[in-house]
Formats: structure tokens, sequence, C-alpha cells
């Protein structure tokens, strides 16, 4: 892959969905991610950790998400060097011997850490996420980027600090964006009528937030509040493409930090 423009702490936001589930099962898939892929990043890139989450929402359409920080997002590059078709993946005919990129559509976001929000210290919040709520927000003409950080850093996270179960924060800047499509491409898999490379309008928001909560519902009214401000509602009203979404944690693997 080509090298990313910035060096120091990031994270790698991988979100999937199974495309074949006549061939590729959700234990399948999961028990591939915790068994093979994740113990083999560990033990064969820089990456220390990594965190398996399930969205929310039933009806989500990827609902599968893996975050992976690292110390420097430039060693995404010792990836490369991973496994790319497993006995215990289907191929695209059911057969094994397949690639995670045949039955599921995995879409990668490579994001610059910005900012930590800490009012709890980090290493009193370590290993108590059992849910993320995520923000992600593009300027516009209207908005610019430091009125987008005045808002976080004189209002909002101050009041979501008062949400009951409330950990803390990290904010991240897209660097690079990449479908299934691209990264079959990439490992050198076929390239088939249905991957789409990535397009202006596929991109994500450029900021993307991570609120961390200890319990396992977030308490929505309480949650609600934080965005009703005069402040946040010009946010909002300016703001370009926007999304939101909430996850539950699944499992941690390695040290469990994240940027603590």
């Amino acid at each position: 892959m080509p090298p990313l423009p910035f060096t120091g702490p990031g994270i790698l936001w991988v979100t999937s969905k199974i495309t074949s589930p006549e061939h590729l099962s959700e234990s399948t898939y999961l028990a591939w991610y915790d068994d093979e892929h994740i113990p083999e990043i560990l033990t064969s890139t820089p990456v220390k950790s990594l965190f398996r989450f399930k969205n929310n929402d039933a009806t989500a359409d990827r609902p599968y998400l893996v975050s992976c920080p690292l110390d420097d997002i430039a060693d995404v590059k010792t990836f490369k060097g991973l496994k790319v078709k497993f006995d215990s993946l289907p191929d695209e005919e059911g057969k094994p011997g397949g690639s995670s990129h045949d039955c599921a559509d995995l879409d990668y976001r490579f994001y610059q850490l910005i900012q930590k929000y800490e009012p709890n210290g980090g290493e009193a919040t370590l290993g108590k996420t059992k849910t993320i709520a995520t923000g992600g927000f593009d300027l516009s003409e209207t908005l610019t980027e430091q009125e987008l950080n005045d808002w976080y850093n004189k209002e909002h996270l101050t009041l979501l600090s008062r949400v009951p179960g409330y950990l803390r924060t990290t904010r991240y800047k897209l660097l690079l964006h990449r479908t299934n499509g691209d990264t079959r491409s990439l490992k050198g898999l076929p390239t088939r009528p249905q991957d789409q490379a990535a397009t202006e309008n596929d991109r994500p928001p450029m900021f993307h937030a991570v609120h961390e909560f200890s319990v396992e519902e977030v308490d929505h009214e309480a949650a609600m509040k934080t965005i009703e401000t005069e402040w946040a509602k010009k946010i909002f009203a300016n703001a370009g493409k926007q999304e939101y979404t909430v996850y539950r944690h699944v499992k941690s693997f390695g040290d469990g930090k994240l940027f603590h």
C-alpha cells in the first residue's frame, strides 16, 4: 500500500459484513478473526492491542467492527506480510481456502489520533469499556476545523462527561479509506464485478470521535441533552456529512489499551 501521509499514533478501523451467508456463517467468520487473524496480527506486527465490537443496531449494514490502535500508523505497512487465504474460510464457491474478502466485505479506515479527553484518567478507565458511541463530521463552507474543535473542547466533551458511565473520548482525523475492492486489488485477488474502488461519495466523514462508556446501555435521554444546546444545533446544521453509531464491546485482545 502507498505510504500514509502521516506518522504517529493512529487507528485502523475495520467495519464489515458477510456477503455470502450461504457459504460463510457468522460463527465461522468471527472464529477466523478471534483464532487466526487477530493472533497473527499480534505476533507478526507491532500492534499491541485489538478490540472487537458489534453494532447495537440489528439492521446495520455493517454489524462488525474491529479497531486496531497503533503507536505509529505507518506500521500498517507490516500488514502486507499477513496471510491472505485460510483453510477455515470459504472461497466464492464455498470451497475451503478462501480469503476474508471473498464472502465478506471489509471497509478500512486509517485515522490519525488528534485528541484524548480523559477526565477520569487514562489508566483508571482501562478494561472498563462496554459500549462505544462514535460520531463523525465533515467540515463545510460554514464549519471550520477550529469551530468543530472549540465545540468539543469548550462544551460537548464536558457535557458528555456527565452522562452516566462515561469514561473517555479519543478523536481522530481520516488519512485514508479503502473498500473491499481496493483491498482485494492490493492483495492480488481477482477483480469482480461487485468490487468497487473508493469514491468521494464513499469517503467517511473526516473527523471521527469515539466515546467510551462503562455501561451496556447508554442513557439515551442524558446523551441527547448533550446535543440539544444552541451551539450543538449550530454544529449539526453547518456540518457536512455526518454519522453516528453505537457498538457493544465483544472482546479485547493483547494489552487492551487504546492510547491509555
